[in-house]
């Protein structure tokens, strides 16, 4: 009974036991695998639309019956969180939003709401950019603006693959978002060399 119960518990620690524990690791590559970690690389513009802003969707898109509702309803939300840093999250995520909504305009060729839709979006990526880039840095402030950093390069690539498809009217739109875009680039000095 001693001997199963000491052979059960040798088991037991031989499976259980971290890896780490048991392996010797080269330093070497272990310092190599922490500097990869810390500087992901992110390939946004073989993504589509939905694996770039997943989990979000477009839903209900200018001209149909009750968006007007979901509009109200967004700008009611905004306006009631008073904490900046929450409301730069809540713009981005409101920017995010419009340019799905923009890219399925285009899709069911409804672009005489296009321009507003790409307009909006640009505006609200720059008022949450202004907040998340003001004040003190924080841990917090930090991630936001790299999340930022991340999905002002995702508006760039989208609007310049939206820039291809649309007839002339609404292409001046875009060019426009797009102009913002590079401008949130240049004030706040962002490297997106990572995120091709």
């Amino acid at each position: 009974m001693i001997k199963r119960i000491g052979i059960l518990l040798i088991l037991a620690v031989a499976f259980l036991a971290p890896a780490s524990v048991l392996a010797q690791d080269d330093p070497e590559a272990t310092e190599a695998a922490q500097v990869e970690e810390t500087a992901p690389q992110y390939n946004f513009s073989q993504m589509n639309t939905y694996e770039l802003f997943w989990p979000l969707v477009a839903g209900k898109v200018p001209g149909d019956r009750f968006y007007k509702f979901k509009a109200w309803r967004d700008q009611l939300m905004g306006k009631l969180i008073f904490s900046s840093f929450k409301k730069a999250e809540y713009f981005k995520l409101q920017a995010n939003k419009r340019l799905i909504e923009a890219e399925k305009l285009l899709e069911i060729d409804r672009q005489s709401f296009l321009p507003t839709t790409v307009d909006q979006s640009a505006a609200l990526l720059e008022q949450g950019a202004a907040l998340a880039f003001a004040g003190e840095a924080s841990d917090q402030k930090l991630w936001l603006q790299e999340e930022f950093a991340k999905d002002i390069r995702k508006h760039q690539v989208i609007l310049e693959r939206m820039k291809e498809k649309i007839s002339e009217a609404p292409k001046e739109a875009v060019e426009k978002a797009l102009q913002k875009i590079n401008e949130l680039i240049e004030r706040y000095q962002l490297d997106l060399a990572r995120f091709n």
